[in-house]
């Protein structure tokens, strides 16, 4: 082989690995001491909520094959209902199965999944016309923009954030074959589906329709023949999705019917404000407020939540509750942005500015029309802020979008337009060496935008010293977080001054690119990788800062020391709690150790689903769905306990306590001072007391109480009697009885055998809303009871095909390549 040949072969295997190794490589370096197990991820969802469910649920896939039940959450509920505990997903499946400790394996799980957002990032740009050399910029920056690498701590949205891109770009593609275009998308559909998050399934056929319409509406020639083409993948493929994700979307469903995002809203008109708290209300948490729209300039111009409260954005009214850190996707996305916005007029609009446009005024939320209106005139606050708005739009008219929530979720597909949007400028200013110097009013827009936040910055800091503005800092009530401490104001300031430097620092190298790149002293490889590891370093630090991480040996110490003294033979605990339930130390002083202690008091105090790593029931966890049933009982119980004194609530709650098998409370104390908390070292915890409980009441006549959950049960009955069992009737639960008869003979005298009673189904029925029974006449009874959702014999069939189908194509696509390939 020439040389020459050999050189240009050696460089593109050394392209390719790049482009392909580069990104894992800094994803495996920002986790390196979770993915060894030496820390393991922290904050939110993923600490107290999925890494002990995962644990959990691998658990139960070790000993049935199709586990359906979950005993200790509640009363119980159903295990594959609960969509968000991914019992179907293979990866979850796979790396949880694995003799590793549970916090590696979701350390894995989180690493995986960035590694596949990279992965079909790199390939929806591509799909659009980008060559791969600068697809290599999307693959980076998508993975490692704000609003997808924080999702590490909401484990299902990432999954879905990570097979999206796939979705979007085949369901889009005219390059690929038809058939393939229904197969590939239907299995990321499904993907997402099984890992429990069906909402952004949901979003990515929404966007990616009208997308394909006006594509289709476009084209003068082949319109009709487009129209038939994208019409059967866009029905094909969500109907494939469904089939094979069947068990899944049952479950789901059957379980949904009976949650309270099923109750109707509380308000009478779409118009009103949403009742605070309410299932509207809900609905609208996590918007985009429109100020944070400037963490597209740079990383961190609000300041940080933790572990000291720095975020001084939370001072403006309104800010709500914190879905990301950050919406910044690096410079190069912004730069892409303004010039691809400026050229819109001559252009027009192509799919990647659509996606990133619509999904950032979706994820506004209740940031509405109207809102603009409110906030500048002061009047119709009679109105709900969210009317006008595309959310509010979704949420009111598009059939079952109002059991979702959480507008924020469509910023991954900001993201994904984004990251494309820069992949096709890097390309476009490459292939134009001319149009290098149309750069120069992107650029200095992109200056002026930078430069006015350090106005900002200044203007606010000379304020905070003055006379002037350090009465009003203290004579305001500055916002303090329960866990993080009061806000820091000239903390938030010294991290909005390092993040307009970090800013001000990517620009400077884009110039010199830019510069570079003008002079014709880069070629197409070099400026795309130029390109490529500017972004990564400018991503990398804003990514690892938003990772947080707790030592697993200290916390497991701390853990060990809180959890003495756990009573025996307790059947089902309570979690109560005084006041907050936590420090009022943590809430009045900030402390750089204060994720720690958070960490560590939570998981002591069985919050969320802590609990469920130690193989307790818990009557009042967290869920994902919370139940009819089980808001129905908090309602009953503020409606009458409403005017009781203390003792007659505590009768109340005997009553209660006795029918749901609740004898034991694990109670977290405010303590006032941090003298009346745990502390270990240095270090304030929370104060955690567990006990046994004993219920004065006895069963009302007429009725058994059982006292725990078993299948099997004996009961002697001198009455007919409701035999009342503390577990949760969803509608599955089936039972049979038979009578118990004494057996007096042996085998040597037949004829004074007795023969055993035949089994007769009893009904199932609900009682008090989160227990179950079923009523006997007297004698001695042998009761089963098994659960049995119906969807079970047609649900898994169904996907039996799906798969068997998707099977039999990737084989015969198999060997229909290796005869091509002869």
């Amino acid at each position: 082989m020439p040389a020459n040949r050999t050189s240009v072969v050696t460089a593109r295997s050394l392209d390719r690995w790049i482009r392909w190794l580069a990104v894992p490589i800094v994803i495996a370096m920002i986790l390196a001491t979770v993915l060894s197990g030496h820390d393991r991820l922290a904050f939110r969802d993923v600490s107290h909520f999925y890494t002990p469910l995962y644990e959990y649920v691998a658990l139960r896939c070790q000993t049935q094959w199709l586990p359906l039940w979950n005993p200790l959450d509640q009363t119980g509920i159903p295990l594959i209902g609960e969509t968000t505990t991914a019992v179907f997903y293979p990866l979850r499946y796979l790396l949880f199965a694995l003799p590793i400790a549970a916090s590696t394996a979701m350390a894995w799980y989180v690493a995986i999944h960035l590694m596949i957002a990279s992965a079909t990032a790199q390939f929806a740009a591509r799909s659009m016309g980008v060559n791969r050399r600068f697809a290599f910029l999307a693959s980076i920056a998508y993975p490692l923009s704000g609003s997808v690498w924080f999702l590490y701590t909401n484990p299902p949205y990432l999954v879905s954030a990570a097979w999206m891109p796939l979705a979007i770009a085949t369901l889009l593609s005219r390059r690929l074959r038809p058939i393939t275009r229904v197969v590939v998308t239907a299995l990321a559909l499904a993907m997402m589906i099984l890992a429990g998050d069906p909402q952004t399934a949901l979003h990515t056929v929404l966007v990616a329709t009208p997308v394909m319409a006006v594509r289709c509406f476009r084209d003068d020639v082949n319109r009709w023949k487009l129209y038939r083409v994208d019409g059967c993948v866009w029905l094909l493929a969500p109907i494939l999705a469904a089939m094979l994700s069947a068990p899944q979307i049952a479950a789901s469903v059957a379980w949904s019917r009976q949650s309270n995002r099923a109750l109707p809203p509380a308000e009478v008109s779409r118009w009103a404000p949403p009742e605070v708290g309410g299932k509207t209300h809900q609905a609208y948490q996590f918007s985009l407020p429109p100020w944070h729209l400037t963490e597209l300039v740079t990383p961190n111009p609000s300041g940080s939540l933790l572990p000291i409260y720095r975020r001084v954005s939370q001072w403006i009214p309104g800010d709500g509750r914190v879905w990301t850190p950050t919406i910044y996707m690096g410079l190069f996305v912004l730069l892409a942005i303004i010039d691809r916005i400026g050229r819109w007029r001559t252009d027009g609009i192509n799919a990647p500015l659509a996606i990133l446009m619509v999904s950032l005024a979706l994820s506004c939320g209740h940031f509405g029309i109207l809102w603009w209106v409110q906030a500048s005139t002061g009047t119709m606050s009679q109105f709900d802020s969210a009317v006008g708005g595309p959310y509010w739009w979704l949420y009111q008219f598009l059939p079952g979008y109002d059991s979702f929530r959480y507008p924020t979720k469509w910023l991954v597909f900001a993201s994904l337009g984004g990251s494309v949007i820069a992949a096709q400028w890097g390309q476009r200013v490459h292939r134009n060496r001319q149009s290098m110097a149309s750069q120069i009013p992107v650029i200095a827009i992109a200056a002026a935008a930078i430069l006015l936040g350090w106005g900002l910055w200044w203007a606010f800091g000379r304020w905070t010293d003055s006379a002037d503005g350090l009465r009003s800092i203290q004579s305001a009530a500055l916002p303090s977080d329960l866990f993080w401490g009061p806000l820091d104001v000239a903390g938030g300031l010294v991290e909005i001054r390092q993040s307009l430097i970090h800013s001000t620092l990517a620009l400077t190298a884009v110039i010199a690119l830019m510069i570079g790149a003008s002079r014709g002293a880069l070629g197409q490889r070099r400026f795309a990788f130029a390109m490529g590891a500017i972004l990564i370093a400018d991503l990398w630090g804003v990514a690892a800062g938003m990772t947080y991480r707790v030592d697993v040996a200290a916390e497991d110490a701390i853990v060990e020391t809180l959890s003495q003294n756990v009573p025996d033979d307790v059947h089902r605990w309570m979690r109560t709690k005084s006041g907050t339930g936590w420090p009022d130390h943590w809430q009045q002083e900030s402390s750089p150790d204060r994720l720690f202690e958070v960490e560590a008091s939570q998981r002591s105090a069985w919050f969320g689903r802590w609990h469920l790593a130690g193989g307790h029931r818990m009557f009042n966890n967290m869920v994902s769905i919370e139940s009819q049933s089980m808001a129905a009982f908090w309602d009953r119980f503020h409606v009458e306990t409403d005017g009781m004194n203390a003792a007659q609530i505590d009768q109340w709650w005997d009553a209660a306590r006795s029918t749901m098998a609740i004898d034991a409370v694990v109670h977290c104390t405010q303590s006032q001072s941090p003298r009346e908390a745990a502390i270990i070292g240095d270090r304030v915890l929370v104060d955690i007391h567990r006990t046994k409980i004993h219920s004065g009441l006895s069963a009302r006549r007429g009725e058994v109480m059982l006292r725990d959950d078993a299948n099997v049960v004996q009961v002697n009955l001198s009455e007919p009697a409701a035999v009342v069992r503390p577990v949760l009737q969803d509608g599955s639960w089936i039972a049979r009885a038979r009578r118990r008869t004494a057996t007096v003979a042996s085998s040597s005298d037949p004829e004074l055998q007795t023969d055993e009673p035949e089994w007769q189904a009893v009904e199932v029925t609900a009682m008090r809303g989160l227990v179950q029974q079923v009523n006997l006449p007297a004698g001695d009874w042998t009761i089963q009871f098994k659960y049995a959702p119906a969807w079970v014999t047609q649900a898994i069939p169904l996907a039996a095909v799906g798969w068997i189908a998707i099977g039999i194509f990737v084989c015969r696509r198999s060997v229909v390549g290796r005869h091509a390939r002869r």
